[in-house]
């Protein structure tokens, strides 16, 4: 451009022209083209060729496809992964309720055994509202 070759270049020392890259003999050529998604899968009454069959029958359910893959290879769609999540937080939930329900129930045992060894050693004396003890003279 004309404009372009009338602005002096300067040297500088401090900045170096980008070098090229030498690649691998690993390397590998991405395709030119991507392959379908899996989160959009095809329609199953999409091979139907006539209009009037695809609009009578009724649209089932479709399975959600499951593109978020594990590193052991299980592959689960992101609302069953919820869904798992949440099932597993209310069963540690209900086993957490649980434990402490037996532990209440432990420390209430406990307390009547006490009370109950209290009662042997000193029958009466938790029954009675005098609860001062007074020496009697004969």
């Amino acid at each position: 451009h004309h404009l372009l070759a009338q602005l002096p270049l300067t040297v500088s020392p401090f900045l170096s022209l980008p070098a090229a890259t030498t690649l691998p003999y690993t390397y590998k050529q991405l395709p030119s083209t991507l392959p379908p998604s899996v989160v959009d899968p095809i329609p199953a009454n999409a091979n139907t060729t006539d209009p009037s069959q695809a609009q009578s029958q009724p649209q089932a359910p479709q399975a959600k496809p499951a593109y978020v893959i594990s590193s052991s290879g299980h592959a689960a769609h992101p609302d069953d992964i919820i869904a798992s999540c949440r099932a597993l937080q209310a069963h540690l939930l209900g086993m957490e309720q649980e434990a402490k329900r037996k532990v209440e129930q432990w420390e209430e045992r406990r307390r009547e055994a006490e009370l109950a060894e209290k009662r042997r050693v000193a029958p009466g004396w938790l029954d009675e509202n005098v609860r001062l003890l007074v020496p009697e003279r004969k």
